[in-house]
């Protein structure tokens, strides 16, 4: 099982990004990039800040699915987007319909229950259920050629 640290991992994943993003931009984009603004000062700041920004957030991602798993960062993710959905209607006064209401409570209740799965002591809801009949006489007849 290969381990990577993660400068390591970063190493290996940010050159298959920009491939695949920069042929893309290439690909779809390159008639409406502004050309003569990319060997402007101002540019050239906002591009080495936002690199900054976005290698500190790769190895922010990479630390914390090393630490704990893809799972809390999913669901850091959607507690994220319900902030920003909440914070919208408070400040901006965006409209929200009822099925994005449904939505959030769906994600909302998601999260309850993760959380709740974590608490209990031995990582499941409640008392296991005891086998039914059927299912141990099945588990316990062997069947083969000589016992069919």
């Amino acid at each position: 099982k290969l381990k990577l640290d993660s400068l390591s991992t970063l190493y290996y994943i940010a050159p298959l990004c920009l491939i695949f993003v920069g042929t893309a931009c290439l690909v779809f984009e390159a008639q409406s990039l502004p050309w003569e603004r990319f060997a402007s000062m101002e540019f050239i700041f906002v591009l080495i800040l936002n690199g900054m920004v976005a290698f500190t957030l790769n190895i922010a991602v990479v630390m914390l699915i090393g630490n704990t798993s893809a799972l809390v960062l999913t669901l850091a993710g959607i507690f994220k987007d319900l902030l920003l959905v909440f914070l919208s209607m408070l400040i901006f006064k965006s409209p929200v319909t009822l099925l994005q209401y449904v939505g959030y409570g769906v994600a909302l209740l998601g999260l309850n229950l993760h959380k709740e799965f974590k608490k209990s002591s031995d990582g499941k809801f409640g008392q296991p259920l005891p086998p039914t009949p059927a299912i141990t006489i099945a588990a316990s007849h062997s069947f083969g050629p000589n016992n069919a």
